[in-house]
């Protein structure tokens, strides 16, 4: 028997932009759209139940049907579902102040108009998002995405999602599991690869958890990133912004955003920490959502949202 839920998106909302910024790349075999609906599957309370999201009404008007897939679907588990996928779609987040903020900005009030009904999405977990991070960093999305994909591929299992069969990401203990010469074997360098199943492992005994992260402030957030294995600085900012929804925070070596900031911009030069710092000081509480509408607009660049 088919179950549904209703969610009310706090208006304006585009289900479209708001998934692409999760999936990013056309491969991305965990985040799908097609045909006007997002699909992935959600591991929630040790079930996998898989999600297929359409919008209804306008974007002033927007109504979320949700179709869940999955084995023993109880008042519980849809109330989690429910839950998980308002935070990943930012639903229920109130952009009325940055949206008055970018109409006096002469240089940000348009990219912001253009892709107005975005909400800044987050991935489920933290761990989902360091791993993300560990994958991406210091390579291309293409390649950080290929790198995600064998990982979860290798450790899950595939599920039905309303006729569709898909993967959801990993558990830390699936990765946990995995040798180093399993994940060496699927492109991993030896370092990405140990700080993987440490990371994994420090999630298993409680040593990274998002409620003790989400109640430290930024600095302290992240040192205590920067202390476990593989991650950098970048990484850590990146887990503040994609996992913990920090929009104030922007990943400042991310060398995809600080191209696309030099062309927004016109800018010319070399687009170091320093430079992007200096640039990025004219939106002190808003440099996560200059970070996604340039996301966005690589993605109107490859023709992959309209």
């Amino acid at each position: 028997m088919e179950q549904f839920l209703i969610i009310k998106p706090v208006a304006p909302f585009r289900l479209d932009l708001t998934a692409w910024v999760l999936r990013r790349r056309v491969g991305n075999i965990i985040d799908q759209w097609n045909d006007g609906t997002y699909r992935r599957v959600l591991v929630v309370g040790g079930k996998r139940i898989g999600i297929a999201v359409r919008q209804g009404g306008t974007p002033d008007k927007p109504s979320l049907r949700v179709k869940l897939s999955g084995r023993n679907l109880d008042t519980a588990a849809k109330s989690a579902v429910k839950h998980t996928a308002e935070r990943m779609l930012g639903t229920q987040i109130n952009l009325e102040p940055f949206y008055a903020f970018a109409a006096r900005d002469e240089t940000l009030g348009p990219i912001v108009q253009k892709y107005t009904g975005f909400k800044p999405p987050q991935f489920q977990s933290v761990f989902e998002a360091a791993v993300n991070g560990i994958c991406c960093q210091q390579l291309s999305l293409d390649v950080g995405i290929i790198l995600l994909n064998r990982l979860t591929m290798a450790c899950s299992k595939q599920a039905d999602n309303g006729g569709v069969r898909m993967y959801s990401f990993p558990t830390p203990r699936q990765v946990a599991d995995m040798e180093m010469q399993d994940l060496r074997k699927l492109g991993f360098s030896t370092n990405k690869a140990r700080a993987l199943i440490n990371l994994a492992v420090q999630v298993i005994d409680g040593g990274m958890q998002t409620e003790e992260l989400d109640a430290l402030d930024d600095q302290e957030a992240i040192s205590r990133l920067l202390a476990m294995r593989g991650i950098g600085r970048w990484t850590a900012e990146y887990v503040l912004l994609r996992g913990l929804g920090r929009l104030h925070i922007y990943p400042g070596e991310d060398s995809g955003f600080s191209g696309g900031l030099k062309r927004w911009l016109s800018l010319e030069g070399k687009m170091d920490r320093a430079v992007v710092q200096q640039v990025m000081s004219r939106w002190p509480r808003y440099g996560g959502m200059v970070y996604f509408h340039l996301l966005m607009e690589r993605l109107y660049r490859e023709k992959l949202i309209a």
